[in-house]
């Protein structure tokens, strides 16, 4: 009885299998930079991280600028 009332983990992926999936497919650089790839995540978490990363301000412009 005890194992019905447990929870099923959801399950996690490693960096290059979510990169490679079609649902991050359109932020597939974003996917790489800003998760871990020493870690695995789960698909919400992974929408997570990506998301903050993502709204992030630009800190510093790297290409142009007159310099």
């Amino acid at each position: 009885m005890a194992e019905a009332t447990k929870a099923k983990a959801a399950p996690t992926y490693p960096v290059d299998s979510l990169a490679a999936s079609k649902r991050f497919a359109d932020r597939r650089d974003a996917v790489i930079v800003a998760l871990d790839p020493t870690k695995q995540y789960t698909l919400d978490e992974a929408e997570k991280v990506i998301g903050a990363w993502l709204a992030q301000p630009v800190k510093e412009e790297v290409n142009g600028g007159g310099k």
